[in-house]
This record gives structure tokens, sequence and C-alpha cells, in this order.
């Protein structure tokens, strides 16, 4: 089985957060809800099929996302010349 590497990539526009997630190789369908599950399980909101707004409410969510996903299993990376601030200095 291929590494399933995810890569967590993060925009900032007026003090709002955009994450989206990509693969090293196409993820299956229930890897996908999965993580999508989870994502949205901690107040995102969907855009797209691989991208999400943090929630304005909850300036620690995206800290808590990035816990909960550490614990799936997956390989996970981040790209660290955008962060939202509760990220800074965690990946």
């Amino acid at each position: 089985m291929a590494l399933r590497l995810l890569e967590l990539s993060w925009t900032e526009a007026e003090g709002i957060f955009t994450l989206a997630v990509s693969s090293t190789v196409p993820l299956l369908q229930f890897e996908r809800g999965e993580i999508a599950d989870l994502i949205e399980r901690h107040g995102f909101k969907p855009l797209s099929a691989d991208r999400w707004t943090a929630p304005a409410d909850d300036p620690k969510a995206p800290l808590k996302m990035w816990g909960a996903l550490s614990a799936t299993g997956y390989s996970l990376t981040m790209d660290m010349r955008t962060l939202p601030p509760s990220l800074e200095g965690v990946a």
C-alpha cells in the first residue's frame, strides 16, 4: 500500500482561515469521508471536497482538529507559511 501522506495548507483573508488538504496518492472514498467528517466535527465548513473554512468563533479549532487528525494514523505534514495563531509552533 502506498503511503498516504496528507498535507494541510492554510490561506488567510481578512482574518478568515481556509484549510486545504491534499494527499500524495489518491485517497479512497471512505478515507476522504473519514477526513472530512473529522474536520467538520471541529466546526469547519466545507467549501469543496478538499477545502474548509475554520470557524471564526473558535480560535482553537485548528489546533483541536490537528490533534484529532494526528491521532488517526495518517502521516501528516503542514505547510508552515500561513498558519492560524493556534497552530503557530505546533507542526
